[in-house]
């Protein structure tokens, strides 16, 4: 057990790599990648501040993949180590499965599955976006075996024993659900914006309309018990 959480926590330090190498490349003001007026485009404020943000994400990242490799980790505060994979699995999980889902209805459809003039090079995204594809099953596999070791009672927990203050789980559904139509809305809707451009664009966004409802219904179903007579996390 100790050398796959090995294994599996510095694969995720390594995946981070690409992308925090493109960033720290663009911070200091080289033009990797770009295109046309891209390498302009990164030193101007707007995308200098969310090179900067996304570093710490990244860097943040790192530290909690190994915080799950660690026993140094099973030290810290709960919340401090489960804030972060709770963001990053909603931020990356839409792409480790949008992404392959979008290539292949790229395929179908033909094309390319990145913006036009978008200013990057086409091997930018297949990177930064295969990375983060890594990133999130690598993470979220630490994650389950540091979580193991430090709450195995969680695991046998059934439904009916989960207590939770339904006010809060409902309108947390609510908030998905509604995330979930803007993304349909997004996806079928053509609002002219780069990121909403292409087939492959758009089957993220169901993606990620499909990910926010199942939330909402695994939400629902723990505040209202609706698999409480079976339902083991043995």
């Amino acid at each position: 057990m100790r050398r796959m959480r090995l294994l599996v926590g510095w694969g995720a330090v390594a995946a981070c790599g690409p992308y925090l190498t493109l960033k720290l490349a663009w911070l200091t003001g080289s033009g990797v990648g770009t295109t046309g007026s891209g390498a302009a485009v990164m030193g101007d404020t707007k995308h200098v501040v969310g090179n900067l943000l996304t570093v710490g994400m990244d860097l943040v990242a790192i530290v909690v993949a190994l915080a799950f490799t660690y026993v140094w980790g099973q030290r810290l505060p709960s919340w401090l180590v489960l804030g972060p994979i709770w963001i990053g699995t909603g931020l990356l999980a839409p792409i480790a499965l949008g992404l392959p889902l979008g290539m292949a209805v790229q395929g179908f459809t033909g094309g390319s599955p990145t913006a036009s003039d978008n200013g990057l090079e086409d091997w930018v995204y297949g990177i930064v976006y295969g990375g983060f594809t890594l990133q999130a099953i690598l993470l979220v596999t630490a994650f389950v075996l540091n979580a193991r070791t430090r709450w195995p009672d969680v695991f046998r927990l059934r439904t009916k024993e989960i207590r939770i203050q339904n006010r809060f789980i409902v309108i947390a559904a609510v908030v998905a659900a509604a995330y979930g139509l803007l993304c349909v809305v997004w996806a079928f809707t053509d609002g002219g914006h780069q990121a909403v451009e292409t087939a492959a664009q758009k089957t993220f966004w169901v993606t990620q309309a499909a990910l926010s409802f199942a939330g909402a219904v695994g939400l629902l179903t723990l505040a209202y018990r609706w698999a409480a007579d079976g339902c083991s996390y043995r």
